[in-house]
């Protein structure tokens, strides 16, 4: 059930809808529960924050988000799984308009997957965090994370990264 709540997570980003990832992540939800599965039950939870913070309920979203973030501590806290909650917590208070309040998450977001040895996530992370930067007119450093996450998505071929920061990049240069 969980596999397809991502799926349908994933499908439904469009419309913002996300009935039937939710129909799945509830599914998922029990039956990690009735397992005793608190690492399973970390990702749902956290899975129903995603949902709550792509339907803009921010306030929701940072409650599911600390809820998975302590579930997940209780079982043994997870580096990678850290930072995927630095992540999304940034981007509430980004969607918040909280840019200065946000840039400590993606920070630390970075070294959670770096330390983890996510390359693909990382590349993604180092991304986000130099447009950040960026807006908030640091860009003396968000150039140099932009330039490296590009350099990283090259290498593993990820067409997707390479235009993500490419845009940061360009959008960096044309201001200079």
């Amino acid at each position: 059930d969980y596999g397809f709540a991502r799926y349908f997570y994933r499908a439904e980003m469009p419309d913002r809808e996300f009935e039937i990832a939710e129909k799945y992540v509830t599914r998922a939800l029990d039956a990690y529960n009735s397992l005793g599965d608190i690492y399973g039950q970390a990702e749902a939870v956290h899975l129903q924050g995603l949902i709550a913070m792509q339907r803009g309920n921010y306030e929701s979203a940072r409650a599911l988000f600390d809820e998975s973030l302590r579930l997940d501590e209780s079982a043994g806290a997870r580096v990678f799984f850290r930072g995927e909650y630095d992540r999304h917590i940034g981007f509430v208070l980004y969607f918040e308009g909280q840019l200065e309040e946000a840039l400590p998450y993606f920070r630390h977001s970075v070294e959670a997957r770096k330390t983890a040895g996510a390359t693909d996530p990382l590349i993604f992370a180092k991304i986000t965090l130099a447009s950040v930067l960026n807006q908030l007119g640091n860009d003396h450093e968000a150039l140099p994370i932009a330039k490296d996450a590009m350099t990283s998505a090259r290498k593993i071929g990820s067409k997707a990264a390479q235009m993500r920061a490419q845009t940061v990049i360009d959008r960096i240069e044309s201001a200079e």
